[in-house]
């Protein structure tokens, strides 16, 4: 009686309790894994549209880019009144970026 006992199906009591030890970490570590990987899924997801994001914002802010460069070097019309803005930036002490037009 005591052999039955001390072994169910033929195998001892430590070897049960190991087989025991081994399922209850095995499941442990499925579980950690499973949470891990649902987390680096959406971790990876969340950098991706960020990244997405971004180079939309850079290719946009390069078609801003070119359409002020484009402004900025348009031919202009004289109307007779450029030496009157030139004086009132000069009062302001505004420099331009390049020299004023002047006519020969």
């Amino acid at each position: 009686m005591e052999e039955t006992v001390n072994s169910f199906l033929g195998l001892p009591q430590f070897m049960w309790e190991g087989i025991f030890n081994i399922i209850i970490t095995m499941g442990a570590g499925l579980i950690i894994a499973f949470v891990t990987t649902f987390y680096l899924k959406k971790k990876d997801e969340i950098t991706r549209v960020a990244g997405v994001i971004l180079e939309k914002r850079v290719n946009s802010e390069q078609e801003i880019l070119d359409f002020l460069e484009d402004l900025a070097f348009h031919k202009e019309l004289h109307n007779g009144k450029e030496k009157e803005w030139l004086t009132l930036l000069k009062e302001y002490e505004i420099t331009l970026p390049h020299e004023p037009y002047k006519k020969h």
